[in-house]
């Protein structure tokens, strides 16, 4: 990333839907398929389990084919809660993590019974050939074999932020005000995540639902500011849009994201659609 190595790609889906049956294995066939695409080498997996009326139990392992096993047989003994894996990127560095959360505790529909964060440090992408947005698109399209997600986003923060943590709904130190009281905001409104969209990042996964009677407003609009090639059919009436600067360029990113918040925030359509 142009400016700030510190810094990570944070990609977060939700839904209340699984596309596969076998969650664990799923996750793990998925996760695989990245690997082979991305260069990346696993270092660590866990998984979280219900354990009744107390807290989740959670078993951590280096990546072996025995610790694989362990944690396939106690998903299919158990209630999996949360499952978290991390990968060495081709220079064999610890910097890509992906943390699948779900929400036992709330009923389907008025939360998201699910959510996936995957954080990426830019060396994770194997050499400067790669288009961040590209890769981002793949990773969106592997990982919809096993969940179908509802709603989706991507920006770049500060490492030192923790955007897996951030976007998994846990404060974190480091953040500024509005960062803050967005995340506050998003845990007390996410019931309406399947109608509108937390904010305006970088990358947003839209379903049908969003925007309610006026979705189909709500996509012309945001052809006529950002142009076609920004939003792009995801199948099943979704679309991913990405707002028309480089993901890439940490050094400007900020300044470019709260310039297209300001311009996005004057149609009332788009405006309407947030929470």
């Amino acid at each position: 990333m142009k400016g700030k190595p510190d810094w990570q790609i944070a990609v977060a889906t939700y839904g209340n839907q699984l596309a596969a049956g076998s969650l664990w294995g799923e996750f793990m066939g998925c996760a695989e398929d990245l690997a082979a695409r991305f260069q990346w080498s696993f270092t660590h997996v866990d998984l979280g389990v219900h354990s009744g009326r107390y807290a989740p139990v959670g078993k951590t392992y280096r990546y072996s084919d025995r610790a694989l096993k362990k944690l396939a047989d106690l998903a299919k003994s158990s209630k999996p809660t949360d499952a978290g894996l991390t990968w060495a990127g081709p220079d064999g560095n610890v910097n890509v993590g992906a943390r699948l959360t779900i929400n036992l505790a709330s009923p389907k529909g008025l939360r998201p019974y699910w959510r996936l964060v995957i954080t990426i440090e830019p060396s994770a992408l194997p050499d400067e050939g790669v288009v961040f947005g590209d890769a981002v698109r793949t990773i969106l399209g592997v990982w919809d074999r096993v969940f179908h997600q509802r709603y989706g986003l991507v920006h770049a923060m500060d490492r030192e932020k923790a955007p897996v943590f951030y976007f998994a709904d846990a404060g974190t130190r480091n953040l500024v005000k509005e960062e803050e009281d967005e995340l506050d905001h998003w845990i007390r409104s996410q019931g309406r995540y399947t109608e509108h969209i937390r904010n305006i990042y970088w990358g947003n996964l839209i379903s049908p639902t969003h925007g309610g009677a006026h979705h189909g407003e709500l996509l012309r609009a945001l052809r006529e500011h950002l142009g076609d090639d920004q939003v792009m059919p995801f199948g099943e009436g979704r679309h991913f849009i990405t707002l028309p600067f480089d993901l890439a360029d940490a050094a400007h990113y900020e300044e470019n994201l709260a310039r297209w918040r300001r311009r996005l925030r004057r149609v009332p359509v788009i405006r309407d659609a947030l929470m």
